[in-house]
């Protein structure tokens, strides 16, 4: 994956991920402040380039323009070992409004302290101290098969928090009256996150359920044409423990308030760390039928 667009994908997850951090356009934590630097993106540990936006807090209300920050910007281990010093680039969005994204070319890996600092010329430090989540271990777990009632359950061993999940499916089809077969690959954000014995985080979908979207995301029509259900890959976005909101809930009223939700020092905004994980389920042909789907030779 090219820089930019890895840059890109880390602004869209970040922006994905709003209502979990707090941040939204119309609330400003900025005015009347002495902070420096408002931070927000996340380090992922299998990624080899990270990237962060990072705004200049002034004491007003403006446009981000393309003129360069006046800081330094790095990120370093415990004991200010393998110092890693970050660029910046311009990123121009759809509405045409620009934004600083900075880059660091390294790759963290699991379970380890890192410090992201932007230093201001007299010496401030704008800072914030993250630890990257263990390997989680995705396994399969409860499957509950009954006819028009499918849940399948992934068990997320070692991750301390997942935010996100969805599932790939990856299907075929064949229309009323065709003898051919087509590849179908569909994108759905589903899945239900629960907490199963020993505080294991549990990712439950509904492939009976699910099914009715694929009909009609594919323009198929149901108890008409073909579908059939290859396998799913089930993903989540794996987070470190930063992420832990200090309210004790993902309340948006309390979250959104400016400083609530922030891991920043002497700044605002929030750092956090993850990863996706995925896990890929081929079910049986019974189970496949029980949710709906269809068995297609050739």
């Amino acid at each position: 994956m090219s820089r930019r667009l890895f840059i890109l994908f880390v602004l869209s997850l970040s922006v994905g991920l709003t209502i979990l951090t707090g941040c939204e356009e119309s609330v400003d934590p900025v005015l009347g402040t002495d902070q420096r630097f408002t931070v927000y993106g996340f380090i992922n540990p299998l990624a080899d380039t990270q990237a962060v936006r990072i705004y200049s807090i002034e004491d007003r209300l403006e446009l981000e323009t393309a003129e360069p920050l006046d800081a330094s910007v790095y990120s370093e281990y415990p004991g200010g070992s393998e110092r890693v010093v970050w660029q910046d680039s311009i990123v121009t969005f759809p509405d045409e409004s620009v934004g600083h994204v900075y880059y660091g070319v390294f790759r963290p890996g699991f379970d380890r302290d890192l410090t992201f600092v932007v230093e201001s010329p007299d010496g401030t430090l704008t800072r914030a101290d993250v630890r990257t989540p263990p390997v989680s271990r995705p396994e399969l777990g409860d499957i509950i098969s009954a006819s028009g009632n499918v849940l399948v359950t992934i068990d997320w061993i070692d991750a301390p928090r997942i935010l996100e999940t969805r599932a790939v499916y990856h299907l075929r089809s064949r229309l009323f009256g065709d003898s051919r077969i087509f590849d179908k690959t569909v994108v759905l954000p589903t899945g239900q996150v629960t907490e199963g014995p020993g505080g294991v985080l549990r990712v439950t979908i509904r492939p009976a359920v699910d099914i009715g979207q694929l009909f009609t995301i594919l323009a198929l029509r149901p108890g008409i044409d073909e579908l059939s259900l290859e396998y799913v890959d089930v993903q989540a976005f794996v987070a470190g423990d930063t992420w832990d909101p200090p309210t004790g809930g993902f309340d948006p009223e309390l979250l959104v308030q400016p400083g609530t939700f922030t891991n920043i020092t002497n700044g605002f905004g929030f750092l956090g760390t993850g990863y996706y994980d995925s896990f890929e389920y081929v079910p049986s042909t019974e189970v496949a039928e029980n949710a709906g789907f269809d068995v297609l030779d050739g």
